[in-house]
């Protein structure tokens, strides 16, 4: 049997665990590339509980992982970095020496092809300027910074206008500097190549695994609201805790049986959970997700600063569910047929109002959703094999 060419896999955590839009789309580049090289896996261990199976079983050649040093040391440091050395914080938390030692050690020791980083913050470990690497940016970094910063205070305001600065000086020399960068949308791909003088950017959309597969829904007589997201990441629990203050209360008004399930990995602690209606999943498995999407009436995507384009959109999708989002929270996805969009929180309150009103709208726009997802999201409509092509590094 002949043995495949390596390549090195920098990712910022494992994805152990298919619970996180950033972890689905690892491991959906991990399972590609295994096909045609034998992958070693390097990067942090996800600190998450959901599902104890390890999603790289049979994908890597070999895997690397290690625990994330934190605590206030560390913060203070990543701190510094910025404010003294215009290095960005959210990068320094992830440059770690245990990682770019053994980068260089597998480069040096194994016929390496090419390293291929996942996301943008593991680029630190290794050296940008000699090394041969892809790059697949999960989103427009400095862009989700700037927007983050937008909602601040105006102390805050600063720090969040001289971190997306910091980030995006990296990004872009690093895009610049990639034999190949990846975004997740044709709209990422036009900010960059304006930005860049690289040719060399290809959008790459989002999807779900091969492996995901759900049952026909049994939607309940209860009207169910349904959010997904990763609770520790800050567009997810800002935005949730938003529509909790904002939006819930109204249609709580309106539909008094209404509730809201909230379904997340990582630190619930931050969500608004003592609100009657509102249930929290924190940490559930992909069969016991599965079953609540089936039986929930609308999904929401309730994003106020984000970037590159929501994989949690494509899963209400795949479940035939109607969808009322932001505008930023739809961004990205090219095909919006079965999605509102909204502009403000008056709108959302609407439209979610108006599809609970009427269930053959919600029924409607469901299967618009599904067959969107169906004719332009499956996996190997995204990862077809000419993409292979880009992985020529001679």
């Amino acid at each position: 049997m002949t043995s495949k060419p390596k390549a090195i896999f920098l990712c910022k955590f494992l994805p152990y665990s298919k619970f996180s839009g950033g972890a689905i789309r690892t491991l959906n580049w991990i399972i590609f590339l295994s096909k045609r090289y034998d992958l070693i896996v390097i990067g942090f261990q996800p600190n998450t509980k959901v599902d104890s199976k390890n999603e790289l079983a049979g994908l890597a050649y070999r895997e690397i992982a290690y625990k994330l040093k934190g605590g206030y040391l560390k913060k203070l440091m990543s701190i510094l970095s910025l404010l003294f050395a215009n290095k960005s914080y959210s990068i320094s938390k992830y440059t770690d020496r245990r990682v770019a030692e053994k980068v260089r050690e597998v480069v040096i020791s194994e016929k390496i092809e090419f390293i291929f980083c996942s996301e943008l913050s593991p680029l630190a470990n290794i050296n940008i300027d000699q090394d041969i690497y892809y790059l697949d940016d999960h989103n427009i970094e400095f862009e989700l910074m700037q927007r983050r910063g937008f909602e601040k205070i105006k102390p805050l305001k600063w720090f969040f206008c001289k971190e997306a600065n910091a980030i995006r000086r990296f990004e872009l020399k690093a895009a610049e500097k990639a034999r190949h960068t990846f975004v997740v949308s044709q709209r990422d791909r036009e900010i960059l190549k304006y930005l860049v003088a690289s040719s060399n950017i290809r959008a790459v959309e989002n999807c779900l695994p091969e492996s995901v597969k759900i049952t026909k829904p049994k939607r309940s007589e209860t009207p169910l609201l349904v959010f997904i997201g990763t609770l520790s990441w800050a567009p997810n629990y800002e935005g949730i805790n938003r529509f909790i203050r904002n939006i819930f209360p109204l249609l709580k008004s309106d539909f008094p049986e209404v509730e809201l399930l909230i379904l997340g990995s990582g630190d619930a602690n931050k969500v608004l959970s003592d609100v009657k209606g509102v249930k929290v999943y924190s940490n559930i498995g992909e069969g016991e997700k599965n079953k609540i999407l089936g039986e929930a009436s609308i999904a929401i995507a309730p994003i106020y600063a984000g970037s590159g384009s929501r994989i949690k959109i494509l899963e209400y999708w795949l479940h035939a569910l109607p969808v009322v989002s932001t505008t930023i929270g739809a961004e990205g996805l090219g095909r919006t047929s079965g999605t509102i969009q909204t502009k403000d929180d008056r709108a959302f309150y609407l439209a979610v109002r108006g599809i609970l009103e009427n269930p053959d709208v919600a029924n409607n726009l469901g299967k618009a959703n599904l067959k969107l997802y169906q004719s332009n999201y499956e996996f190997g409509k995204i990862y077809e094999d000419s993409l292979y092509n880009t992985f020529n590094t001679k």
